[in-house]
């Protein structure tokens, strides 16, 4: 099964109705992910280089001077993405996630802070966590030479997993 880190819960939920252990691909620093503040999330679009942190205002001007289609939205409607995205961040650190039975493919970010150990994840897996460097920053992952890296890894474990079911 193929999952980004706020998706482990589903994986983890599907193992269950099985006896057959399984695979797990993972994408992100941590299962608890924090929404980080405006100045981040623009730096990691590559928008903004500064230290301070930005208001909604300001941030929304910047997005605008980049053409960004975010631009199109009003503050307040900002300030309901960034609310929703903070609850989500208090409820991911707060949940207790049962072991996934089976291994795991973690893809770990090599251009930026992001990367992951795998002792993070050693809790929640019961089998061999393997990871995969992919040299991009995080933001980045699902671009296109990311993605097919990340791709031929998955369709070779695919290919493997195949084999053992024959």
């Amino acid at each position: 099964m193929v999952v980004s880190a706020r998706f482990y819960l589903l994986a983890q939920a599907i193992r269950f109705d099985t006896d057959q252990p399984g695979t797990v691909a993972g994408f992100g620093p941590d299962l608890a992910d924090d929404a980080g503040s405006h100045a981040n999330q623009l730096k990691a679009l590559g928008y903004y280089s500064g230290d301070a942190p930005l208001q909604v205002s300001s941030a929304l001007d910047i997005l605008r001077q980049e053409g960004d289609i975010l631009a199109n939205l009003d503050e307040h409607q900002v300030a309901a993405i960034i609310q929703v995205m903070k609850q989500n961040s208090r409820l991911a650190r707060a949940f207790l996630p049962r072991r996934f039975r089976g291994d795991a493919l973690l893809f770990a970010a090599t251009q930026d802070n992001s990367r992951p150990g795998p002792h993070k994840w050693q809790p929640y897996v019961s089998g061999k966590i393997a990871v995969h460097e992919v040299h991009c920053e995080h933001v980045h992952m699902m671009r296109p030479i990311p993605l097919a890296q990340i791709g031929r890894v998955l369709a070779n474990a695919f290919d493997d997993q195949l084999l053992t079911f024959k």
